[in-house]
């Protein structure tokens, strides 16, 4: 045992607290002391003669853990902010477990910032001498499992009882009413300030795309209504009737292998419009919808469907991408089985729509990406670019949930595997490094949601080109940072540059043009 102080040259804990929370650091660091460990304490060290702003920065450096004694004031402390962002820098991903929160006081929801991503230790609910010796154990056993590194039960769990089963189906007790009709959804939601805007770049995993929507159904998977001539009881395509399967699939196949370019790119649209109004037609509404139910498309064609749903997407029409999406994968699962590429990337193309049609479908969006990543996993290495497109993807369907601690995880460790996977430069990466911007963003680390949006920008600018929709994407989320900087005149430059360009590129009914203008506008009124 030792009595702490600087002699030591290193410490087990630093304690940082807010002055106010004094009394509650001193019992912390007292507690520890007597168990054997060196504590470094402000309130024990500022004797005469001692610079503690030196001693502070080595204690940052070697101590092996920092206490954060977590109350209100020590979330409005400036002081304690700074120690415990300097050691959270160097241990990021939490691996080494420098960083660890003693929760004395309950906090307002969202006031801990990127300090509630740490597992901590929670004092909330005991205080005075009769709580003395629970707090204790607490404090201690949680203090040797952040050194462990894992908490194993001391003895042997039970062998948990299974559940009922139940008898091979599951009836209503009582009639189903009938359905109500569901009204085709209009609504294209734009993101407002703060969101951070997502974009396509995790749209195609893999080499695979996404999709057009339609209005009713149809013999084919989100294509708009559009009835096949039929003569006799036979289809008629074209100007010839009921053609064999092999001939059928050669037309699709042919279709399928006319390549645009990069749905996402703005200069590729015109060529991609006129596939969607060739692939709606009614000989190949009729072609499609006879293979579709025997042994599928060809996956040329298959292939066309999902660039078509990325294009849809990048368009800013969400409701279509999802239309295509989800009937596609719902005509493609009983064929091609649920683990089947192309299947897998509709269904990843849907959650995506189903995520930026911002509804009520957050949830649905979660879990199908879910599904989604673990089959893949079953399937895929482990770094595959489809696996680590379903992550990303996540992250933005947990932020959309509230659930910033886990999106901040994932996101920080799907940019990293990219970084070391494609390089910093890839879009892919810069997808990645934006969608662990906004998380942040939400956590209230803005002034490091800044710095990634700034970089990720200037990047997109090297790489895409001024006028590409990630880059402008990036222009408007990094405009939200400034303003909430309190940058407020190079916030509506560069607002007021990304909207005119928006204009220009994506049309004036574009998502990114609508939030950009709201913004503004808001920014104006205030």
């Amino acid at each position: 045992m030792t009595d702490g102080g600087a002699d030591e040259g290193r410490w087990d804990f630093f304690v940082s607290y807010a002055e106010a929370d004094r009394e509650w650091a001193e019992w912390l660091a007292w507690t520890l002391e007597e168990n054997g460990y060196r504590v470094l304490i402000r309130a024990w060290e500022s004797v005469p003669g001692t610079v503690w702003s030196a001693l502070e920065q080595e204690g940052l450096r070697r101590a092996s853990r920092l206490l954060a004694v977590v109350t209100p004031a020590y979330l409005e402390s400036d002081d304690g902010g700074a120690q415990w962002q300097a050691v959270r820098e160097s241990d990021l991903k939490g691996d080494t477990r420098r960083l660890v929160p003693i929760m004395i006081e309950t906090c307002a929801p969202g006031s801990l910032g990127m300090l509630g991503t740490r597992g901590r230790i929670d004092l909330t609910d005991l205080s005075g001498p009769a709580d003395e010796q629970v707090a204790r154990i607490r404090l201690l056993d949680g203090l040797r499992d952040a050194q462990a590194g894992r908490r194993r039960p001391d003895s042997p769990p039970t062998l948990p009882v299974r559940k009922q089963a139940t008898a091979g189906r599951l009836r209503p007790a009582g009639p189903m009413p009938f359905p109500e009709r569901v009204a085709r959804a209009t609504e294209r939601g734009a993101p407002g300030p703060g969101s951070g805007l997502s974009n396509d770049a995790d749209i195609a995993p893999a080499g695979t795309g996404g999709g057009a929507g339609g209005d009713a159904p149809s013999t084919f998977p989100g294509i708009p209504s559009s009835k096949p001539a039929t003569c006799s009881g036979r289809t008629r395509v074209g100007t010839r009737t009921d053609l064999d399967g092999g001939r059928d699939a050669d037309e699709l196949r042919r279709l399928g292998t006319e390549n645009p370019g990069g749905p996402g790119e703005p200069a590729n649209w015109p060529a991609y419009e006129a596939l969607v109004s060739r692939a709606t037609a009614p000989h190949v509404l009729a072609v499609a919808g006879r293979l579709a139910a025997t042994a599928g498309e060809p996956p040329e064609f298959r292939r066309l469907l999902l660039d078509l749903c990325r294009y849809h997407y990048a368009r800013g029409r969400f409701g279509e991408s999802r239309d295509l999406a989800e009937r596609a994968r719902r005509h493609w699962l009983p064929v091609l089985g649920p683990d089947h590429l192309d299947a897998l990337a509709a269904g990843h193309h849907l959650a995506r729509a189903l995520f930026a049609l911002k509804r009520d479908d957050h949830q649905r969006a979660y879990e199908l990406d879910q599904d989604i990543l673990s089959r893949r996993r079953r399937i895929l290495p482990a770094d595959h670019p489809d696996i680590l497109a379903s992550a990303n993807s996540i992250v933005m369907d947990l932020r959309a949930l509230g659930r910033f601690d886990e999106a901040y995880m994932l996101a920080l460790d799907t940019w990293e595997r990219r970084r070391r996977v494609l390089g910093d430069d890839h879009p892919d990466t810069l997808s990645s490094a934006a969608n662990l911007a906004g998380c942040h963003y939400l956590l209230g680390g803005h002034p490091e949601s800044l710095r990634l949006n700034k970089d990720v920008w200037e990047r997109r600018r090297r790489v895409l080109g001024d006028h590409h929709p990630d880059t402008l994407a990036s222009a408007i989320n990094t405009a939200m940072d400034l303003y909430a900087h309190d940058d407020r005149r190079p916030a509506r430059t560069a607002a007021e540059k990304a909207f005119v360009r928006c204009q220009e590129v994506l049309g004036h009914d574009h998502p990114w043009t609508r939030t950009a203008a709201g913004l503004l506008r808001e920014w104006r009124e205030q």
